[in-house]
């Protein structure tokens, strides 16, 4: 694991691989033969697995490492292909519906890869404009779709036929006040400037290149903000940058980030790119070197979305929250009242009814704990973890508006 601003032989194995493929470095990859099981191990966690073993595996592979490694792989391709299909299967019942969309994150992501089978894929997410919110949800229910529980305000989440659809009214990240205005303006028209893209299975609509970017900077800032995020994450800010170039990229994001507090975050994922990934054609200030070591180095802890650590579903409660100022208690008060609203929706209306459920919840998680049906709560590594990322979250000057 890594620790401070160093690197495991492993975690460093892992970003040459994932530079050599995504970008033909052609860096030396040394490995021994028993390592191998625990870089597929590690890029399992981060999500990454298809983009570091792109060429194949290698003859030096020990041969039951390999053998499940295909097996994996394949499976992982079959699941790609039927999620692809899945898109394109809500494409056309939009079109049929006449309802104007655009697909956000996973898919969207994957085709700044040289292949997107190499991203894996997940949900359905796709965007409406909110005046289509209800017709939309009606016209899936309609069709046999069926609606799950959502603890999110601007997306409801579907289920049909083995794959969860969620639809939103706009991406989550959007922080409140006069940033979080900023925003809204900017993402205002991306139902309308969406592109139709082909694919093997037919097509779909995806965010134009500026709309893409921005949904995945608030994507990857509000899971900062929770989880973490991990290589996956970075591999898809890194394969767009380089589709993009800096002149480009330049032109499109630096007045609108500058507006609206990225623009800092979005150098940094960059250099981390640069650095780390060996994305090249840019240059990016030396100066970012060492927060762009430790972002990586929170990455690779944590793993994808958290993954890689059992802290971080608590160090989550403490941290999540659009309130830029808050402290970890107000934090850890404000989740505690969201999972609270979330099963005991009447206490939206009924809030002298909260500590009973703080309560009720408590009690439950830490029962469940000791019978090992959830993470055990180690309370000063949790801490000491919030604390540690709060600091590198302070540094990145999510959504400083004045931050130039």
């Amino acid at each position: 694991m890594a620790e401070g601003n160093h690197f495991s032989a492993i975690e460093q194995s892992l970003l040459d691989l994932l530079a050599n493929n995504l970008f033909g470095c052609g860096r030396s990859v040394c490995v021994c033969a028993e390592e191998w099981g625990k870089i597929w191990q590690e890029s399992y966690i981060q999500t990454v697995p298809l983009s570091v073993f792109a060429n194949g595996i290698g003859n030096n592979v020990p041969a039951d490492v390999a053998t499940y490694a295909r097996g994996e792989i394949g499976n992982i391709v079959l699941s790609v292909s039927r999620r692809i299909g899945e898109h394109v299967f809500i494409h056309k019942l939009m079109n049929e519906a006449d309802i104007s969309y655009t697909i956000i994150k996973g898919f969207a992501c994957s085709l700044y890869y040289s292949d997107p089978l190499l991203r894996l894929i997940g949900d359905v997410d796709f965007l409406v404009k909110p005046d289509d919110e209800a017709r939309c949800a009606d016209f899936l229910l309609d069709k046999g779709f069926k609606e799950l529980k959502s603890t999110g305000e601007n997306h409801r989440v579907f289920y049909y036929k083995g794959c969860r659809y969620e639809l939103h009214t706009e991406p989550a990240g959007i922080p409140e006040g006069e940033a979080g205005e900023v925003v809204r303006k900017y993402l205002c028209d991306a139902v309308d400037k969406a592109k139709t893209q082909n694919t093997v299975f037919g097509q779909v609509k995806v965010p134009d290149e500026f709309h893409h970017g921005l949904i995945m900077l608030l994507h990857l800032a509000h899971h900062l903000n929770g989880e973490g995020v991990g290589l996956r994450h970075l591999c898809d800010w890194a394969v767009f940058i380089s589709r993009v170039g800096q002149k480009k990229f330049i032109e499109l994001f630096e007045e609108p980030l500058r507006a609206m507090g990225l623009w800092h975050f979005a150098c940094v994922l960059t250099k981390v790119c640069v650095d780390f990934l060996g994305c090249s054609g840019w240059v990016i200030d030396d100066s970012l070197t060492a927060i762009a070591k430790d972002l990586l180095n929170d990455m690779l802890v944590g793993g994808n979305l958290g993954q890689k650590s059992d802290n971080r579903t608590h160090e989550a409660l403490a941290l999540s929250s659009e309130k830029k100022n808050n402290g970890y208690f107000k934090n850890l008060l404000e989740s505690a009242n969201r999972i609270v609203y979330k099963n005991w929706a009447f206490c939206k209306k009924m809030k002298v009814l909260l500590p009973v459920g703080w309560l009720f919840f408590g009690l439950r998680y830490i029962f469940r704990s000791l019978r090992g049906k959830r993470p055990k709560i180690a309370l000063k590594e949790i801490k000491d973890g919030v604390v540690k990322r709060k600091a590198l979250n302070s540094r990145l000057h999510l959504f400083e508006t004045d931050n130039k």
